[in-house]
């Protein structure tokens, strides 16, 4: 089976999969009664786990403009980057190391050398008839509560072993993965890692077409929607053709409306993409897809028997700029925002810590944490031990 046509089928699902991999016939439905709470009482357990681990995984809950906040806080001490993806990650997911990547997740975000009896107790048996309702043996559904926390979670020991290895600041977007390194050699010793692991103990390989890596100061690559080149952050092309798309979509779709109920329509959506890219250097692009969107209305409501209008009337409607959202965000910022976009004043209390002070706390914390593992782990070595001793007296 060759490159498949499958986004015809199922809306949203990737076209690039590989000859092994069978289209899922189950994308976005529901097989397992409680699946909800299976998913919700499994996101309970583990995510403040993961964000004392990893707080730049998308698990933790990442604000807006982490990404370049992200970049502009590591390129100078890992001035090198390796950015992947997984092929086909939902699709070629085996069941077994699902239910098997999930309890091997908690045991390591504990720094365990087992897993708690306790989370077997909860989790073992419903996650496993979960696995068996679905049709197929190997994949699990996108819409899925379950996959949103059991996918990410299965990949945790490989995210930790890797730090753990490498001491490398990583940021973990479900299947796609940003690597700060010190030099050319380390990114070739963590791609290999990856590889290695993913293929070995899940049967799993990195998308070669979203493979790249390079210096920050000279590398170009696309991360969640991000254009990350020289030290800048700026819309990916594809997001920003996107954008423009769907606003001429949506208010062709509801060109019956009346304007202003048509103008609220398009608010929405220029109000969640501003507010995503206002981090950036997005100045100029920003007023380009403004243009965009006074076009779009104009020729909607031209459509619809009224004259054309000009800017302030589109602004008496009441539609909004991405322009003013940026600006209205700089206004707030403190005067280190006057310097470029990506190095932000200081974050809130909600916000990852940015400062050398505060990452060198951090890793003083996680090396504590580490050192109090290993202390109980010989603790219960030793008591084994004393009672192994006793019991042949």
């Amino acid at each position: 089976m060759g490159r498949s046509n499958n986004s015809e089928l199922y809306p949203g699902y990737a076209t690039d999969i590989t000859p092994t991999v069978r289209p899922l016939p189950y994308y976005g439905k529901s097989f397992y009664p409680g699946e909800r709470e299976l998913g919700a009482a499994l996101r309970k357990d583990t995510v403040a786990l993961v964000a004392r681990r990893l707080p730049w995984h998308h698990l933790r809950g990442l604000p807006h403009g982490a990404v370049p906040r992200f970049v502009e806080t590591y390129r100078k001490a890992w001035p090198v980057f390796l950015r992947t993806d997984i092929a086909s990650f939902y699709p070629s997911i085996r069941h077994r190391d699902l239910v098997v990547g999930v309890q091997l997740a908690y045991r390591d975000l504990l720094g365990l050398s087992y897993v708690p009896s306790g989370f077997k107790r909860r989790y073992l048996a419903p996650l496993t008839r979960w696995c068996e309702a679905l049709p197929l043996r190997r994949g699990i559904p996108l819409g899925s509560p379950v996959s949103a926390i059991a996918a990410p979670l299965m990949l945790m020991p490989l995210w930790l072993e890797l730090r753990r290895r490498f001491g490398t600041p990583l940021m973990v977007c479900m299947d796609d993965v940003l690597v700060c390194c010190r030099d050319e050699a380390q990114c070739a010793e963590v791609f290999a890692l990856l590889e290695n692991r993913l293929h070995d103990d899940y049967g799993l390989s990195l998308h070669p077409g979203k493979t790249v890596s390079g210096r920050f100061g000279s590398g170009r690559f696309d991360f969640c929607g991000w254009r990350l080149a020289g030290g800048y952050a700026r819309i990916a092309d594809d997001k920003a053709g996107a954008f423009g798309e769907r606003i001429a979509r949506v208010a062709l779709s509801r060109q019956s409306l009346p304007p202003r109920a048509l103008v609220k329509r398009i608010n929405r959506l220029v109000d969640a993409f501003g507010h995503y890219y206002k981090h950036g250097n997005v100045k100029r692009q920003f007023e380009a897809l403004d243009i965009r969107v006074r076009s779009v209305l104009r020729r909607c409501l031209r459509g619809a028997g009224r004259r054309r209008i000009g800017n302030e009337e589109l602004a008496s409607l009441g539609l909004h700029s991405l322009t003013d959202i940026r600006a209205r965000w700089q206004e707030r910022q403190t005067p280190a925002s006057s310097r470029r976009a990506l190095r932000r004043a200081e974050p809130s209390a909600r916000d990852v810590p940015r400062s050398d002070s505060r990452d060198d706390i951090a890793a003083a914390l996680e090396c504590i944490d580490g050192k109090l593992t290993q202390l109980i782990r010989l603790q219960r070595s030793l008591l084994t031990l004393l009672g192994d001793t006793l019991r042949n007296y």
